[in-house]
């Protein structure tokens, strides 16, 4: 049987070189982690949404006077009416959860950027709560939606008339912060992709 020893430049024979079936590669940093800008970005655009949005939806409102006949007496009366979110349950429990979801977003923004060295601890906990917030959003922007398309169309079964021809203020002010509502739903959904991607890379 041959020898696996081979004689060096001095004579001597070296120890025969042993296998490796393993390559360590070296791991980059930047393949590890991603920049959390993305997600300051999109917290801060979630903050500034929902704050704008429950202000809008805090303040609609709109005062509306009309004349109407009578027909037994033949006179006119002058009525004022006025129509106000805080009317509906639905508007009410839309202001509620973007107040809270603006207060959790400046304090998770707050807290992921003084603690950006320990983020990769709070990414698990964050991507929980952003996939609940993301569900809170879409639920009072689907209650606030239905109470809005009922203003807007009437309904007759429930016995209800169309209002926004009367009220479009208010009908448009409703539909403006419904809309800054679900791009602030967006962006959360956008987060807990991003937490899902980063919680996977760190898995590798």
């Amino acid at each position: 049987m041959a020898s696996n020893y081979k004689p060096s430049f001095d004579g001597t024979q070296a120890p025969p070189s042993l296998p490796q079936p393993y390559t360590i590669r070296p791991i980059s940093s930047s393949s590890s982690s991603s920049s959390p800008l993305p997600g300051y970005i999109l917290r801060g655009a979630a903050a500034l949404l929902t704050f704008i949005s429950a202000i809008v939806m805090g303040v609609a409102k709109q005062t509306k006077t009309f004349t109407v006949n009578d027909p037994t007496t033949l006179n006119s009366q002058t009525i004022t009416g006025t129509v106000k979110s805080t009317y509906a349950a639905a508007y009410v429990y839309f202001i509620i959860i973007n107040v809270l979801v603006f207060v959790y977003s400046a304090a998770a923004l707050a807290i992921s950027i003084a603690n950006r060295v320990s983020s990769s601890n709070l990414e698990l906990p964050f991507n929980i709560a952003d996939l609940l917030v993301a569900i809170l959003l879409f639920s009072c922007n689907s209650a606030a939606s239905n109470t809005s398309v009922i203003a807007r169309n009437g309904s007759v079964r429930l016995g209800w008339n169309k209002i926004c021809d009367i009220v479009g203020s208010f009908c448009g002010q409703t539909t403006a912060a419904i809309v800054l509502s679900m791009f602030a739903a967006l962006a959360y959904v956008l987060l807990v992709v991003l937490g899902i991607i980063n919680l996977h890379k760190r898995s590798l």
